[in-house]
């Protein structure tokens, strides 16, 4: 019965992420939760240059964590008896469908095509044409929003707001200001 308990807080720790998160799909998550705090903007650049496009890039903060399993053996042997360590990789954060959006109300949709972000990896978002990279080996994925949404970002002063859907107070994940107050233009 103690391995059971064991096991079944084992499968529970599996499923969290590092930030405390639950593992668990969207109609379980409370409806204006975050469906992964673990997924965030990591840098934008809004004035490139050398004729580069600008991008934003977004990163998976979570990441493998190893726990000791120690059991107590209750066969008549003296002492507990140690394990190996456990590793818990908590599943890459699927973020297909989710939008970015600056303050003039640009929008771009990550493409339903992007597998899950592996925990550490990165998403780099040039805002211009190109061809998209799913391929997370190198530890991050290239997309691109195509020419309808280059050079979006205003270089004095703007936002990027990430969502986990359509732009909302209930769907906003992670958000950036730079420059002069909201505003003031």
């Amino acid at each position: 019965k103690r391995i059971l308990i064991a096991l079944a807080i084992l499968l529970a720790l599996s499923a969290m992420t590092l930030t405390g998160q639950v593992a668990a799909t969207p109609a379980a998550r409370h409806p204006l939760a975050a469906p992964s705090a673990g997924v965030v903007i990591n840098e934008v650049m809004p004035k490139a240059t050398g004729g580069q496009p600008e991008w934003v890039e977004l990163y998976n903060r979570t990441y493998t964590v190893y726990l000791p399993l120690v059991m107590k053996s209750y066969s008549g042997s003296q002492g507990a008896q140690a394990l190996s360590p456990v590793a818990i990789t908590p599943l890459g954060t699927s973020i297909a469908g989710w939008q970015i959006s600056d303050e003039d109300g640009h929008v771009y949709t990550i493409p339903t095509a992007l597998p899950p972000v592996p925990p550490g990896a990165f998403v780099l978002i040039y805002f211009g044409p190109g061809t998209d990279d799913y391929d997370f080996s190198d530890g991050k994925a290239v997309l691109y929003t195509g020419s309808g949404l280059a050079n979006i970002f205003d270089d004095a002063a703007d936002q990027v707001a990430l969502y986990s859907g359509t732009p909302s107070a209930g769907t906003i994940v992670d958000f950036v200001a730079y420059g002069a107050p909201s505003g003031a233009e």
